[in-house]
């Protein structure tokens, strides 16, 4: 039986975002190991890697403790590397697909003696180049880099939005450049009624009547929270709530900041939540002024719950949202926001019609058109 591995940085990568891609995989006659580091637990809590772990079992998937760490230029990052390559040495994998940057970088430089000796085909999805417009000079001094030298080591790059798909195909070396929006999204689940609303206004000690701004991410710098916070501080509607799916680093200063501007009673920040879909189709508008993605799931799920969108002009979200789905601001002015969810919450017709737009775009990454995708590559 023809072996494929899976790799990524963290447990998380796996979970969330290749799950379907393993199954396809398997449907194709792969044997899948998947290799990450289960001890990090930056983004999934004992719990959630236990029950990864239990998944993967239950899927006939061997896994692989690989002590990868996030910022490339640690030297635990060398012990990762050599039990990877005695992996992919001794395994004679026919596909290795590998994510996260230094997941990516470490396994294609791993497999490069497998690639050249073996035949094995190496594929890598980009969820975010590091290095975009905009960037800091050390991301492209680092992350362009090292790109740039594993892509020498790649059959197929994969790409998730057009700015990084531009800068693969006129940057870097990989045999074949491919453009696949996303991980894709399940419409039908997402899709649905609001019957959970009245739970969830319960939780939150809000009024029947109340505007539910949503927000889904990790509490961090990244993820750019704090602009979201600002700007329902200075709504001129009372009864709108700012609630928040994610857990984090910044969970503490998130809260300081919605103390002092006098909302800490509007701004709920609900930790990590396994019912997205549920908190999405109890909101009312979808907040994402994050500072850096790829093609951001979160606001994929929140169009396919007919949401109407406020997010930010970077890359991945304007792949995903346009003036007729949604309403795009720069990510660091909060009074932007503040005008763009009065709009909404003072327009009625104008959120349905954004609502109808968004969830019709939506149908164009669902997760079976990504599978045709992801199988026409896994033929290589």
């Amino acid at each position: 039986m023809k072996k494929a591995l899976m790799t990524a940085h963290v447990a998380y990568a796996i979970e969330m975002f290749n799950i379907p891609n393993i199954r396809l995989l398997q449907t194709m006659g792969y044997e899948v190991q998947v290799a990450c580091n289960f001890d990090d637990r930056s983004s999934l809590s004992d719990e959630k890697v236990s029950a990864l772990k239990d998944k993967l079992t239950a899927m006939g998937v061997k896994y692989h403790n690989i002590p990868f760490q996030r910022n490339p230029l640690k030297p635990q990052n060398l012990k990762a590397f050599m039990a990877l390559k005695k992996l992919i040495d001794s395994e004679r994998f026919s596909l290795i697909h590998c994510h996260t940057p230094v997941g990516g970088i470490l396994t294609r430089l791993a497999a490069a003696k497998s690639r050249k000796k073996h035949g094995t085909k190496v594929i890598y999805t980009a969820h975010g180049f590091h290095f975009f417009k905009g960037a800091p000079l050390i991301n492209w001094l680092i992350y362009f880099t090292a790109e740039w030298l594993c892509s020498f080591f790649t059959d197929t790059l994969i790409t998730i939005n057009k700015e990084d798909f531009n800068n693969a195909q006129t940057k870097l070396h990989a045999k074949k450049v491919c453009y696949v929006p996303g991980v894709g999204v399940d419409t039908e689940a997402f899709g649905g009624t609001r019957e959970k609303r009245d739970e969830l206004l319960k939780e939150i000690a809000a009024d029947e009547d109340s505007i539910i701004l949503l927000g889904v991410g990790e509490l961090s710098q990244r993820k750019n929270h704090s602009v979201s916070i600002k700007a329902l501080a200075e709504l001129k509607e009372s009864k709108a709530h700012l609630v928040i799916a994610g857990r984090g680093e910044k969970e503490s200063e998130f809260r300081a900041l919605a103390k002092e501007l006098q909302v800490e009673d509007r701004v709920h920040l609900l930790g990590f939540r396994t019912d997205i879909a549920e908190l999405m189709k109890s909101a009312d508008i979808f907040i994402f002024p994050s500072l850096q993605e790829g093609l951001p799931v979160a606001l994929m799920e929140a169009m396919a719950c007919s949401l109407p969108c406020v997010c930010s002009d970077i890359r991945g979200n304007v792949d995903l949202i346009d003036d007729k789905s949604g309403i795009i601001c720069s990510a660091a002015d909060a009074d932007a926001f503040r005008q763009a969810i009065e709009a909404l919450i003072q327009n009625e017709d104008m959120r349905k019609a954004m609502a109808a737009e968004a969830y019709e775009k939506s149908k164009d990454y669902d997760i079976k058109i990504i599978e045709g995708y992801m199988k026409e590559i896994y033929n290589i």
